[in-house]
Order: C-alpha cells, then sequence, then structure tokens
C-alpha cells in the first residue's frame, strides 16, 4: 500500500489507495493492452512505412485505404438524421397502438429517414409505454381476481 493508506486498502479520504489489491483491474483490458504492446515492439518500426503506404494508396484512390485512414485518423462518423425527422406515431393508448408505432419506426430506419440512434431512443420509449401497458393490464387482472376471491368467500 502506498503512504496514507490503511489495511483497507484506502486513503485518508477514502479513496481506493494505489496498490489495491481489491481492484486486479480487467484481464481482458489487461491482456489486449499486452498483444498491443508486443504488436508495437515487433511492427513499431514499420509503422511510419504502413503509414506511408496507407496515404499513398488512399490518395491513389483506394476507397477501403482511405476509409481507414479517415476513421482512425477522425473516428468512425456517425450517421446523421435528416434535420425535418418528425415520426407520427400516433396515440399509444393500447398495447397494439404502441406496436403499430415500433412498425412505423422500423420503416423509417430501414427507408433511411430515421438514423440507428435515434430509431433505438425512440424504440427504447416505446418500449417503457409498453411496459406501462403490461404493468396496467396484470393491475388489472390481479384487481379482478381479488375481487373474485372476495365474491367466493362471502357464498
Amino acid at each position: 500500500m502506498t503512504a496514507g493508506s490503511d489495511d483497507s486498502g484506502r486513503d485518508a479520504r477514502g479513496r481506493f489507495a494505489i496498490g489495491n489489491t481489491a481492484g486486479q483491474g480487467n484481464p481482458l483490458h489487461r491482456r489486449a493492452c499486452e498483444l498491443r504492446r508486443e504488436l508495437l515492439d515487433v511492427a513499431g518500426p514499420a509503422l511510419p512505412q504502413v503509414v506511408a503506404q496507407l496515404v499513398r494508396r488512399a490518395v491513389e484512390g483506394d476507397v477501403m485505404a482511405a476509409r481507414v485512414l479517415l476513421d482512425r485518423m477522425l473516428g468512425t462518423a456517425r450517421q446523421e438524421a435528416p434535420e425535418s425527422t418528425q415520426l407520427d406515431l400516433g396515440p399509444l393508448g393500447t398495447p397494439q397502438a404502441v406496436t403499430a408505432a415500433a412498425a412505423t419506426v422500423a420503416r423509417s430506419l430501414a427507408s433511411g429517414d430515421l438514423d440507428h440512434d435515434a430509431a433505438g431512443a425512440v424504440l427504447s420509449a416505446l418500449d417503457a409505454v409498453r411496459r406501462a401497458h403490461e404493468a396496467d393490464r396484470l393491475d388489472a387482472i390481479e384487481h379482478r381476481l381479488a375481487q373474485l376471491e372476495g365474491d367466493d368467500s362471502d357464498a
């Protein structure tokens, strides 16, 4: 443990201290880092030549080389939804209406009017509405069951 830490592995302010054996970290991440280091040791000296070759091929018109180069330099581009994307899902007062709304979202996604992230967000919200309908239905069933059990006890 470091100075200022106790046997619990925490420092004087209660935070985990360096060297805390309880927090070993993610073994898969650790292994990936080891493999990256090994690859860099082996391929590191040739890396400038690899990048130069990639740039040369991209400039010559190799679309895949350009894509790899740009994705690595700028990150993968996110698909943007058109500015005017509006979905008319209608009222969502019944489970059937929620199902119809989900179908509308799927059609908009398939046609390209809606990007994946936006479709996922809308479908997530629709799922919450569906679960609320389901909870209401279960409450109604429990209420009816309690009524029936109450009626049977009076007889």
